[in-house]
């Protein structure tokens, strides 16, 4: 991995100054501290990598070089055309075969190389053509405009904000762009709703006013003279249509694709390795990895005897079944040192309990290996998540009833019921006949909140609750599923995951989560090529009798025991409702005297303190709120000064 940056002077060819590249690069320590600046007549591109002349990016399927691969920025032979490249290809011998058969002449094996030849080849239309994970600028002279683009399912992060001098800056990380002397550093209310409400900020919101992202499978085309640039779709999953092939047939090609796409995955570094659980998703990555194999497949697996998610027993046993070379360490203790390293990789806070638990991992885990696959998005991708099978099972039962029984008889009774949030999900009666009550749309989007709508309006202070006005975290949810072209709801609630969750939470979050000091992470089941294959099977091969992830089962069969297959997912989580009560407790009292916090004027900050002696009494439970309030503090700290 590494970090792009670049200045575009939309307006005139004012000259952009190296140096300002270069303080924007070194915003991103984690991605490298070997920089290459190149400007023109009003544009600047910048990239920042951890050795020198590795950004250029080796093509992911080529054999190791004697020499070093080419700089970046990278410029054509005739100089009309440069570009910064943070990716990695997958198809990098089939598109050079393409391109050397048009004429096409590359000095070494370099992606950077490559993608820029494709793009003075077919334009725009080269996006179409390229497998892998990316994010790009290019500069083309001859056509007077700088191209972004991102990879299909946002595996690379690319942000960009107007300025006032009509520029665009663009970089691959937030704090890159704030050290930009032009823009300014206003905290964005509706992005504190939606990470309040989800427990991440999505991608098409921003938490410093005025900062934009490049939506995953998008491209921007910035026009010298044309100040109205905006981001164009170029890839969406598409559910409309359907495979025509028995159960069997499509377990079997779906084992064949994994292969491949593991493959692909496991050839990014020389010594790739894997996170590895006890369970069937990072196991099926195990087995894969282990048949295609020279080598004894390294891993790490984390873990606490006191805690339910100690999976260090069933991860040494999978391991030996594949015969693998496996570690394995102790979980992270209750240090607020962590809470500060998660705020310096994560510009916008991800209140994800598991973010402790992989930095360890990773830090842990650079002796051993430089990249680590991981098996993330299985869920998300094979409709495995308990939402998603809920969703399912809810959206035949509202078929069989009528609406009046549903809205005026169901609705009305789960509101004079008691909440029970004592109780398990699954046995909360008052919950589900409130989702029963509701529109599959509705009730959905409903259950992605992290924090629910009423707790979040005690935090908010009543001025806040007015600016917010209609908007809600949730309500993009909602919209995805009414827009989406698909046949049958589990596809709305999958298109909805796939176009929010999966770029803005979960490939953000294993982005971060790389660099110098940690294995770049690589989730394979987020793939675009298993995405597309499961958008087009029947919901029927995707939940099953017994429940998600059902196709994918059935293509693992081979590989993994059948208690690993039907195991149920045990998530890995930092105890933060414990550390709250416990050796936290000053930190969660001083939270809600926090001068940041109060500065905004958006929090009520006597119902944050009645909070916390509610959840330390143990009279409520208001653990992972206060995780999100303490990152957001940290995050307000940081840009905020």
């Amino acid at each position: 991995m590494c970090g792009i940056a670049g200045i575009y002077h939309l307006q005139t060819a004012k000259p952009v100054d190296p140096a300002r590249l270069r303080v924007m690069l070194n915003a991103m320590p984690y991605r490298g501290d070997h920089h290459g600046e190149w400007t023109s007549a009003g544009v600047g591109l910048g990239i920042v990598s951890h050795e020198d002349g590795a950004a250029a990016a080796q093509m992911g399927d080529g054999p190791a070089l004697a020499q070093p691969l080419p700089a970046q920025p990278l410029s054509s032979d005739d100089e009309a055309a440069t570009i910064i490249f943070d990716g990695i290809l997958f198809n990098a011998s089939e598109l050079r075969a393409e391109l050397d058969g048009r004429g096409h002449r590359f000095l070494a094996r370099s992606d950077a190389e490559l993608v820029l030849a494709a793009w003075r080849q077919w334009g725009v239309d080269a996006l179409a053509r390229l497998n892998g994970l990316f994010a790009l600028a290019i500069h083309d002279h001859s056509r007077g405009c700088v191209f972004l683009a991102r990879d299909r399912m946002g595996a690379r992060p690319l942000h960009y904000a107007p300025l006032s001098d009509g520029s665009v800056a663009f970089a691959s990380e937030l704090k890159a762009l704030l050290r930009h002397p032009l823009l300014g550093r206003e905290a964005n209310l509706t992005a504190v709703e939606d990470y309040l409400a989800l427990g991440y900020v999505p991608d098409d919101n921003c938490l410093v006013a005025g900062v934009h992202k490049l939506a995953a499978g998008h491209y921007m085309l910035l026009q010298r003279g044309d100040p109205s640039a905006a981001p164009i779709c170029w890839w969406r999953p598409d559910f409309s249509r359907r495979v025509k092939a028995s159960e069997k047939e499509v377990a079997e090609y779906l084992a064949y694709l994994l292969r491949v796409v593991v493959r692909d995955y496991a050839s990014v570094q020389p010594m790739t390795g894997l996170y590895l659980s006890g369970g069937m998703d990072s196991g099926g990555l195990a087995a894969v990895m282990a048949e295609s194999s020279k080598r004894a497949i390294k891993s790490m697996t984390i873990g606490s005897g006191e805690r339910e998610w100690d999976e260090r027993a069933a991860a040494r046993a999978l391991a030996h079944r594949f015969a693998g070379d496996h570690h394995d360490m102790a979980a992270p203790s209750a240090t607020l040192a962590m809470v500060d390293d998660i705020a310096d990789r994560f510009d916008e806070p991800c209140s994800d309990l598991d973010i402790p638990i992989l930095m360890a991992l990773g830090r842990d885990s650079l002796s051993l290996f430089s990249a680590a696959l991981v098996g993330h998005g299985a869920d998300e991708i094979f409709a495995g998540t308990r939402r998603m099978m809920f969703h399912h099972q809810e959206e035949r039962l509202r078929e069989s009833l009528p609406s009046f029984v549903r809205r005026g008889v169901l609705g009305p009774l789960a509101r004079a019921l008691p909440r029970w949030d004592w109780a398990p999900s699954s046995a909360r009666l008052r919950a589900r006949m409130t989702s029963l009550g509701q529109s599959g749309t509705q009730a959905y989007a409903r259950a992605v909140a992290r924090t629910g709508p009423a707790r979040r309006v005690r935090v908010f202070h009543d001025g806040a609750v007015r600016a917010l006005g209609h908007h809600i975290g949730e309500g993009r949810y909602w919209r995805a599923m009414a827009s989406a072209k698909c046949r049958e709801p589990l596809d709305r609630a999958q298109f909805a995951e796939w176009q929010i969750a999966l770029p803005s939470q979960m490939m953000s979050k294993l982005d971060r989560l790389g660099g110098a000091d940690q294995p770049m992470i690589l989730a394979p089941f987020m793939d675009y090529r298993l995405a597309e294959f499961v958008a087009s099977l029947p919901a029927s091969m995707r939940v099953g009798k017994l429940g998600g992830k059902h196709v994918l089962k059935q293509a693992l069969g081979k590989y993994l025991p059948k208690a690993v297959l039907e195991q149920p997912r045990i998530k890995p989580e930092i105890p933060v409702s414990l550390w709250f009560r416990g050796s936290w407790a000053s930190e969660a009292q001083r939270l809600a005297t926090s001068e940041i916090m109060s500065r905004t004027g958006w929090f009520d900050m006597a119902e944050i303190g009645t909070m916390v002696a509610a959840h330390q009494a143990g009279s409520e439970d208001h653990g992972h709120l206060l995780w999100q309030l303490l990152l957001l503090e940290r995050a307000l700290g940081r840009f905020m000064g």
